[in-house]
This record gives C-alpha cells, structure tokens and sequence, in this order.
C-alpha cells in the first residue's frame, strides 16, 4: 500500500502532507516502498512536501534520492525523479510586481517617496509593490495604489513589462506596469514604508533629471494610450479567477 497521494496532469506524484507518518522509520518503509509501485505504474516523478512540524523526515527523504526542489516560510518540498530521463519541474524562481499609472483630469501624476529613500531627494517614483499569491495583477495594483497612497483608482490598461534578474536569493523579478484611472483624489493614510505621497504635474516628472528614466518612460507609454486591456476566452479556464489574459486593443 502507497502512502496517500494525488498524480498531477504532468505524472508526477503529490503525497499528502497531512497523511505522512511523523516518525522517520517508518516514513522511511512507506516511502521505499510507494516510490517502487509508482515506478511500475509508470509515473515520472514525485514531489515530496514536507511541512516544517515534519522537518526529521527530510534526511530519510534525501537519503532515498529526493533532492531540494524549493521552499517557503513553512514548507519544504522535495524532488525525486522515477525515470531515467531528467525531470524538469519549474521552480519559484520569480517574484511578480505590479506598478501604476495614475493621471488625473488635471494631467498630474500620482507619486510616491519611499522611506528608504528618505535621505535621497526628488526620487519619487510610481506606487506599486508585491503581487500576492493567487491574485490577479489589475486586483493588486489597486490594492497597492491604496495602500500606498489612500487613493482609490480603477485598472485600465497594462503599459510596460519589466524582467528584472538582479533580485533577491538569485531570483528574477516580474514587473507590469498599470495604467489606471483615479477614483478619489485624497490622499490618506499613508503606508509605513512611504515617506511622502503628492500629485505632480505630469510635465514636471517627464522634465526632471531626477527621475529615473524607465519611469519616466511608461508615463510616457501611459499618455499615448499604448496599453493592453484585460479579456476573456470562453472556454480557457473554469473561472476567471483562474486566468487574467491581456490583450492589445
């Protein structure tokens, strides 16, 4: 008998974190044997996920040819493959980002100065931060926008992608700038992490030497209308939860 498991649309198999024995001997036999059935049946791979209450599992684990696949705050997960061929399995190796665009009717710019740049006058930069887990991009940058600022503002358009791979643990880094339409216009509530919020005349932030140019840049891209537009496929996926796809106008 295998230990609890699922099999993916890919053939690798997914054991039950919740289901594992919590003591390594016998964690050990269970695995053995599992790893020899789904070898017979055929699988390709297997994907351990050990959660960190499980942590005395990972020598037995390694011991019976899992290598280190990739890990968070709470878990760890284990690779094995069960063929002779390489299994290529994609790994976390991105952050996704998500900036704005903010215009209002009186053609100035939603700005921000970030508290570690407290010390650096007039770089002030466009709002924007961290796409959550399972959140949609046009979703975060409002969120972000919000947070940032107290501003409430609608997405419209994505301007500009950016491909960043000078980040943290040797990790690359999603960057897609929004454009969006202001809502409010108040300023409020300012997030810990900013040292000052305005709106600036559009003019003035394109003319400044003290801009960075690649801001500079998609405000530009922003003004010209160069976006692409969310859309949906019937048929694509189950929900739209599941899936945002963009699209040029």
């Amino acid at each position: 008998m295998t230990l609890l498991h699922r099999v993916n649309r890919h053939g690798a198999v997914i054991p039950d974190p919740s289901a594992l024995p919590n003591e390594p001997v016998d964690f050990g036999s269970k695995l053995q044997a599992s790893l020899e059935i789904w070898r017979d049946k055929g699988h390709r791979s297997v994907l351990l996920e050990l959660p960190i209450h499980l942590s005395e599992l990972i020598p037995v684990a390694v011991k019976a040819g899992f290598a280190f696949h990739h890990s968070n705050a709470q878990e760890l997960t284990l690779l094995r493959s069960l063929t002779a061929e390489p299994v290529f399995v994609p790994s976390a190796t991105h952050t996704v980002g998500a900036g704005a665009v903010v215009i209002n009717d009186q053609q100035e710019l939603l700005v921000v100065w970030e508290a570690t740049e407290r010390n650096n006058p007039n770089r002030y930069k466009l709002p924007g931060g961290y796409v959550d887990p399972g959140e949609h991009i046009g979703t975060a940058v409002e969120r972000e926008v919000l947070e940032e600022t107290g501003v409430h503002a609608r997405f419209e358009a994505m301007v500009c992608v950016r491909h960043w791979h000078v980040n943290l643990f040797g990790s690359s880094n999603l960057y897609f700038i929004c454009q969006l339409t202001p809502l409010t216009e108040e300023i409020r509530d300012l997030d810990p992490e900013i040292h000052d919020v305005k709106w600036m005349p559009v003019k003035d932030y394109l003319a400044s030497d003290e801009i960075y140019p690649f801001n500079q840049r998609v405000v530009e891209m922003a003004l010209r209308g160069d976006g692409m537009s969310t859309g949906n496929l019937e048929g694509y996926a189950r929900s739209p939860e599941e899936v945002e796809i963009f699209f040029q106008p």
